[in-house]
Order: C-alpha cells, then structure tokens, then sequence
C-alpha cells in the first residue's frame, strides 16, 4: 500500500466552486462486473492500447464509449477501436455548454460530453482494445476531441450482485467542485466500494494538482499523465476492474483507499457508511497560481448493494417530425427522474409527453420502493421537415393547360412524395397546369411534411395587336387623298393565330384586309388578335379621316418609356400644310402648343409630345390627356379635332 505524505493547501474561497456538478447517466444492479480504461493523445494522434479485464464466462452487458469535447459545436472524429469505426458528433452529446478550461490564455466555455453505445460490437474475451485517434482536422482555437474512456460492463450469474453509477459531468471547471453524488442505490460496506474518475488537463501534483475529498476525508492529491498517454498534461483516469467482491488495478492504479499522482483508483469503503445513498465528493485545486484548469470528466462508482435485481424499461427510440410530440414511458419504479427537462411536460412522472426541437438523448432514473435505482435511456430523434430550395413557377399562356410548378433540391437524403391540391406523384415536376392557387406538400418516407400554400399560377396574356398600313393611289391623275381611297392593312400582331377586323362597321377576318373607303369621313379601325380562346385577346385601334382630300391618323395610347417602341404621341396626316396642337391636363392645365408646317403633297408622320412636361424636363405620369388639333389643308379649309390620348409607361 502507498503512504500518504502531503501538504494540503486548501483555497478557501467560498464563490469559486462549483456544486450539484454531475448527472446520473447510467445506473444498473446485477450480478456480474464492471471494468475501465481511458485514451489519449491531447491535440496528437496515433493509437493507444486500452487493457481490461473480464470475468471469465461473462457477457458484456452494456458498453459505452466515452469522449470529452473541449469547447465547439458542428465538428465530428472518426475514431477506431478495434477496426471498428465510431463518430461523435453533434448527434452523440449527452451534455454540453460548460466550461472546462480556463486561463488567462485559454476560454473553452462550451465543452461536451459524449457517449455511444458499443455493447454489441465487444466481445468477453477480448482483454486489449486499441483506439485509432486521427490527426486533428480543426482549429486548435476552435476546439478538439481530447480525451476517451472505455466503460464497461459485463453479466455473469456465478457471480455476486454490484451496483455501477456513471455520473458525467455538466458544470463549469473551479477551484473546488463538490460532487454531491445522489440517487445510488444503498451501499453495503463490508466489500469494495469502488471510486474512479476521468479527467483532463491535470499537470502535475507539484502545483497543477487537486486534492480529492471523500465525505470530508482527503484520500490523495492527484495529477500527471497517464502511462499510455505520451502527451504532457493529459490528466488521469481510472484503469481498473471490479468484480466478485474483489477491485482490481490494472496498469499504473493501485487497489487501496488512496489516490496519488496517476492513481485514480480508490476502495472508499471506510469513507461512507453503511446504507448510504448519498455521497459528497470534493476536488480543491492545489495551488492558487491557475485555479481553472483541472476539469472532472466523469466520476464512477461501484459497491455490493442490498438491493436485488428488478426490470425496468422505456420506450424504445424513436423519430418524430419537428413539431410532433411523443407519449414517453418508463416502467418498474416508484419514483421517476427524467433529464434534460428540454422538450418534456414533466420530470417527475412515468409517462411524459416530449416535444423537443432537437435530436435528445432522454435518460430517466428509475427508482423502486426499496431506493434501490436503476436508469434507461431513449432517443428521441427529431426529423425536421423536408424543405425545399424553393419553388418555381411558370405561368400559363392564354389560360392553357401550359403552367408548370417546379420544386427545388431537398438536402436530407431521404426520398419523397410531392401532392399537389390533393394529387399525389413521386416527381418534383408538376405540368399541364391551368391558371389557379395551388398547394403543396412534401412528405418524406417518415411522414414528415413540408406545406406551402397559394402558390400562383397566373394568366399571361402574351398576345400583342398591331398593324399599319400602306394607302394605294388607285388612279395616278388623281390626288394621293382624294376618296375613293384604298388602304392596304398589314397585320404586325405577335402570337395570336384568330384575327377579327372592324373596318367601317365591316367585320373582316382576313389576315390582312385591303379595304377601299369610298366617302370622306372619320373611320375607326379596330383589330383584335386571339389565340384560341377569345379571353386570351389584345386590341389595336387607330382612326382614319379623309375630308376631301385630307387625311388624318390619330392614336390613343402611347407609351414612353424609351424602348424605341410606340415612344411619343405622333400622328399621321395627309393634304395638310399648316398644323396646330394644344394639350392639356386632366384639370385643363395648358402642357404646351406647337405649330407645324408640312407639305400637303405627301402622308407626314408628325411627332406631337414625348411625354415630357416641357417647362419642368419631368416625365409626364400615367393618365388621360386632351388635345386640341387644328389643321389647315391646301384650300385653305380649317378643321378642328379634339379628343384624348393615353400614357402608359
């Protein structure tokens, strides 16, 4: 047995420590045995053998694997024990955002502990298990997987009854962290009562050591690095077994009641007493130099226990949709502690309802009427819905059955069905689509839905109406403008395959009509372009005048806007040699006048206003302007014109 020679150098200060540090994870009775060892390498890596020890003819009963995340969130490791590969992640945290370093230099303020179970993937009669750290792909700065514990537990029916707690931490590191370890089942000290731990960052016992407590009775100053650990300040960890009544030490431990150095193995059965179901564990820094730097990982016990065997259960795990809840229930207790509260409507009864907005690992602390306690474990794993990249639409020409509804990429590697209004499809592509509202859904194969509502397809109108025309001199001794005239209709309509002309009160339905006007007069002309449905329509209008040799065209629409297409308010007039304009407002505002002299011999195409105030240099807004046009033909003969044209920009 070692001796015990050391100088206790307690800080006693009062608000910088930390209590109720620890969670129950795991908590069985049975009979069989319990074994542990831990790896690593620090920010190295390279492989590290891990020594157990298993009764002969035993089974494993459970088996975890156990790593410490210093600070991070969103970065995994692929490790490998025994050429079998495991990943932490995100996904495998039992419990995170604690401190667990801390120095003028160093601020790791969102630390985690993660677990996955390995029990099917051990074998009894393996005794060296290796584990493969890889090299570190992160910023140091950022965070790093530091340290590994193999957690073992093993059944055997030769063998007596042991009860196994495993308490992780979930606290920040301090000066002095008191364990107040709670809900274990009673202890029976006539046997081994068996203390372990997992650590990190533990120097030295020459001034970065911790002096560990046991109900008030120091039993050693720990620190130092591993045998099997070549980096410096990687802490200690238990290497241990324990069974049949009997703690075994393996590599650098010592079975005794004390710790030391390395030695995280202690018998702390003349520390409690018996039928204790509590127990108060401290760790006080030794010195006073760097106060924060000595984290607890995990804290392990194992003792004979009156308690007899009992079956407990718990649902199994599970998925559910992001927004879904879940009925939980655990069986075979009197009294029921479930961890985390996230998600759940209570903590203190067998059956739950959970609605957690994450992935949980849920365990719950089973306790009988006798105190004896046990824990189960469920996951519940929350699939969000399968939202798309987004979602396109093409419109529907002329009101066909020509829309389309196009859904983007979905990043979760599921498969999905898509409804739309009710219609179920395994594509993502919708055609023939009319106009209308429409709704969608996504459903992958767990059932969770995506909706999105009044997705519109609307009715585009693409149908453009427009023609001009060519005025034909029918007898050359004649005067170009003199009726009978006969005018040449050329149609400039675009995507329209139906055409109905208003011609002089004529209804016509060539494409092009030629058309001859017999009387002087006013004539408006009017084309209206379809496309197979008559809904789907435009119109063009114009007017022709003829006065005894005279001729105007005078539209009603323009639109400036500076696409070199209908851009200005310009008419057309023939048998003209003078010309006056004045427009107005809609509240009779005078905008401008102007004066032109043409040439009555020849079709002049006058440009009257491009929509500009002309006092201001501002852009005329949209509305309904007058005009007053007065022209003046080669006799000499006035005429007035008044009317309205439109801006549209």
């Amino acid at each position: 047995m070692k001796h015990l020679a050391l100088k206790l150098v307690l800080i006693l200060v009062l608000s910088s420590y930390q209590g109720n540090t620890q969670i129950l994870f795991y908590s069985d009775i049975f009979h069989g045995g319990v074994t542990g060892n831990g790896a690593g390498l620090g920010q190295g890596s390279g492989t590290i053998n891990m020594n157990v020890m298993i009764a002969p003819g035993s089974t494993i009963r459970k088996a975890f694997l156990i790593a410490v995340r210093e600070n991070g969130i969103g970065f995994a490791i692929n490790v490998t024990l025994n050429n079998k590969v495991y990943i932490f992640s995100d996904s495998t945290i039992i419990n995170d955002g604690f401190v667990s370093f801390l120095n003028p230099a160093t601020n790791w303020d969102s630390a985690s502990i993660h677990v996955i179970e390995i029990t099917k993937d051990l074998s009894p009669t393996v005794d060296t298990y290796s584990l493969f750290i890889p090299p570190l792909n992160e910023d140091i700065t950022q965070g790093y997987y530091s340290r590994y514990y193999l957690y073992i537990l093993y059944e055997n029916p030769d063998l007596p009854l042991i009860s196994c707690s495993l308490f992780l931490n979930n606290s920040d590191v301090a000066p002095i962290i008191f364990y107040d370890l709670k809900d274990i089942s009673p202890i029976i000290t006539e046997n081994p009562v068996s203390l372990t731990l997992c650590t990190t960052h533990f120097c030295d016992t020459i001034e970065d050591g911790s002096f560990v407590s046991v109900n008030g009775n120091t039993i050693g100053l720990i620190g130092g690095n591993e045998f099997n650990t070549p980096s410096s300040c990687s802490g200690l960890y238990s290497n241990y077994s324990h069974f049949n009544n009997e703690l075994f030490a393996l590599d650098d431990d010592t079975a005794d009641s004390l710790m030391l150095g390395t030695d995280g193995l202690a018998d702390i059965k003349s520390y409690v007493n018996n039928g204790d179901t509590t127990l108060n564990i401290t760790f006080t820094y030794q010195s006073d130099f760097r106060p924060f730097t000595n984290p607890i990982r995990a804290v392990m016990l194992s003792y004979s226990t009156p308690c007899e065997e009992f079956t407990t259960s718990v649902t199994d795990t599970t998925t559910i949709c992001l927004g879904e809840e879940l009925q939980l229930l655990a069986t075979g207790g009197f009294q029921y502690t479930w961890w985390p509260a996230t998600g759940l409507s209570d903590t203190t009864i067998a059956n739950p309802i959970a609605s957690p907005q994450k992935t949980t690992n849920y365990t719950v602390i089973i306790k009988n009427d006798s105190g004896c306690v046990k824990t189960e474990h469920v996951r519940v794993s929350v699939q969000s819905p399968p939202v798309p990249e987004g979602v396109a639409t093409q419109n529907s020409l002329c009101a066909q059955n020509n829309g389309s509804i196009t859904v983007g990429s979905i990043n979760t590697g599921s498969e999905y069905t898509y409804s739309l209004n009710g219609e179920f499809q395994s594509s993502a592509f919708f055609d023939n689509l009319p106009p209308g509202n429409y709704n969608l859904q996504i459903t992958d194969t767990l059932g969770c839905a995506y909706e999105q509502n009044d997705i519109i397809i609307e009715e585009i109108n693409n149908i453009s109406a427009a023609f001009d025309y060519d005025i034909l001199q029918n007898n050359p001794t004649k005067p170009l403008l003199e009726v009978p005239v006969t005018v040449q209709f050329n149609n400039l309509s675009q995507n329209a395959n139906q055409f109905a002309w208003d011609i002089n009160n004529q209804q016509l339905s060539a494409f092009e009509p030629l058309y001859t006007f017999t009387d002087p007069g006013v004539y408006p002309i009017t084309l209206i372009s379809t496309f197979s449905e008559p809904h789907c329509s435009d119109t063009a209008l114009q007017i022709l005048e003829f006065v005894s040799g005279v001729f105007l065209e005078i539209p009603n629409i323009f639109t400036p806007n500076k696409d070199e297409i209908n851009d200005v308010f310009a008419i057309e007039v023939g048998g003209i040699k003078t010309l006056e304009i004045a427009l107005f407002n809609r509240w009779g505002r005078k905008i401008k006048t102007e004066q032109f002299n043409l040439n009555p011999e020849t079709i002049n195409e006058v440009e009257l206003w491009d929509g500009i105030y002309p006092d201001n240099g501002e852009p005329a807004p949209y509305g309904v302007y007058f005009y007053t046009i007065i022209a003046i033909d080669k006799s000499n003969q006035r005429f007035t014109r008044n009317g309205n044209v439109q801006v549209v920009r």
